[in-house]
């Protein structure tokens, strides 16, 4: 099945050029006192749309190869952390406070750009507490500028 997702992934891309996004608004689930998962929302603009159209068309093609995708509203984000443990609710929930506090202030409020060129399937496997996750196909988009290595 690994074979008709990438030609999906590669024909979504036809006629995308790459995109640039911008990460701002720390949010928590379910409340600031308790969170679970803390993660960084992305801004409104044309990068947010160009994601919305990639998913909308890989969506499309993955229907047509007899898979079933997510139905709920698409809610692009970064996921930072999940927390597992009472305790460091708690901890995340004091320290999200002060960010947010210190948000509202405007003594920080960051927002970070970053270019999209390319998107990648991956193989999660869970293992002893840890999920290995593994690089199986790369779709390019158009005009996606070189990768250096640090």
């Amino acid at each position: 099945m690994v074979g008709p997702i990438c030609k999906e992934m590669q024909e979504a891309t036809t006629g995308l050029h790459s995109f640039t996004l911008t990460v701002g608004g720390l949010k928590r689930v379910p409340n600031i006192n308790r969170p679970k998962t803390l993660w960084l929302g992305l801004k409104e603009g044309d990068g947010l749309k160009s994601l919305i159209e990639l998913k909308k068309r890989l969506d499309i093609g993955l229907r047509s190869i007899g898979l079933k995708v997510e139905e709920r509203k698409y809610r692009p984000h970064m996921t930072l952390c999940r927390i597992r443990h009472r305790e460091d609710m708690h901890t995340a929930g004091r320290i999200t406070a002060k960010f947010l506090k210190e948000e509202e202030k405007k003594t920080y409020n960051k927002e970070i750009d970053f270019r999209v060129n390319s998107f990648v399937l991956f193989s999660s496997v869970l293992g002893s507490g840890v999920v290995l996750h593994t690089p199986l196909f790369t779709a390019e988009l158009a005009n996606a500028a070189p990768v250096t290595e640090l």
